[in-house]
C-alpha cells in the first residue's frame, strides 16, 4: 500500500502555494514548478517538513514567479478531475481538494483547502457534483461583487442593475441578449480577478452596444486600457 501524498502550503505575501511532496533515496531537497503550475518538492527520506518549508521560503520569490508565468498557459484544475487529481483552481490560483467521508451536505474551503465531505470517497461523480456546487455559490458571490463594482464606473452611471444568472459553459465566458440579459460562466471563477473583472465589463458594455463595432471597443477601452492583453490571456485558458 502507498504512503499518503503529503501537501504542505508556502505561504507569500499574496497567496498560498501547495507543496506536493515526494520522498525518495535524494540527498537533497529538490523544487520543480511544473507546465501545470504544481509545486513538487523531491524529499529526501526522513527529512521534516518544517525544513521543507524553510527551503521553500528561501526559493519564494522564484516560486511565485514561476507559478504566475504558468498561470497564463495552464488549463484550470476542472471539478470533473479534481478527485484524480487533488486540486482545484479558484480565482486563477491552484488550491489542494481533501476529500473526506462525511454527512455535511456541501464543500466548504478554509485554511487554503477545499475540503469535500461524500458517503463514498470513491464516488467521483458525488465528488464532482460537490465542488461544482460550492464553485456555483462562490462565482454568484464573486461575480455580483463584480457587477456591483462595474456599475459604478462612470461610462455606467446611473445604469440599472441588469439581471444576469450563471451557466456552465464550455465555449464561451459570458453573453448578453438584446433584452439586456447577461449570462455569466460558471467557470470564470476558476480565473483570474482581472480576467473576471475583463468579462463583466465587457458585458456591460454589450449594454450600451449589442456589436463589436468600434463604438464597443471605444467604451470598453474607457473601461479598461488593458483589455487586449487580458482577452489574450483569457483566451489562452479558453484555447486548452
Amino acid at each position: 500500500m502507498r504512503p499518503a501524498a503529503e501537501t504542505l502550503i508556502l505561504e507569500t505575501a499574496s497567496r498560498k502555494i501547495p507543496l506536493s511532496l515526494e520522498r525518495g533515496k535524494g540527498r537533497r531537497i529538490r523544487i520543480a514548478v511544473l507546465d501545470d503550475g504544481r509545486v513538487r518538492a523531491s524529499v529526501p527520506r526522513g527529512v521534516a517538513p518544517a525544513r521543507v518549508l524553510a527551503f521553500a521560503r528561501e526559493k519564494a520569490a522564484w516560486i511565485e514567479r514561476a507559478v504566475r508565468k504558468s498561470e497564463t498557459r495552464i488549463r484550470l484544475h476542472a471539478p470533473a478531475k479534481s478527485a484524480e487529481t487533488g486540486l482545484i483552481s479558484i480565482l486563477g490560483q491552484t488550491y489542494p481538494v481533501k476529500i473526506e467521508p462525511g454527512r455535511a451536505r456541501r464543500a466548504a474551503f478554509a485554511d487554503g483547502v477545499l475540503v469535500v465531505p461524500v458517503a463514498d470517497i470513491h464516488d467521483r461523480e458525488a465528488v464532482r457534483r460537490r465542488i461544482e456546487s460550492w464553485l456555483k455559490r462562490r462565482a454568484g458571490q464573486v461575480l455580483a461583487a463584480a457587477l456591483d463594482r462595474g456599475l459604478e464606473a462612470d461610462p455606467f452611471g446611473g445604469l440599472a442593475a441588469p439581471p444576469w444568472s450563471l451557466r456552465w459553459m464550455k465555449r464561451r465566458w459570458g453573453s448578453c441578449g438584446r433584452d439586456g440579459r447577461i449570462v455569466f460562466n460558471t467557470r470564470l471563477v476558476q480565473t483570474a480577478p482581472s480576467l473576471v473583472e475583463y468579462v463583466v465589463l465587457h458585458e456591460l458594455c454589450h449594454l450600451k452596444h449589442h456589436d463589436h463595432g468600434a463604438s464597443f471597443y471605444s467604451l470598453l477601452a474607457r473601461c479598461l486600457p488593458d483589455w487586449k492583453e487580458r482577452r489574450k490571456a483569457l483566451n489562452a485558458i479558453a484555447a486548452e
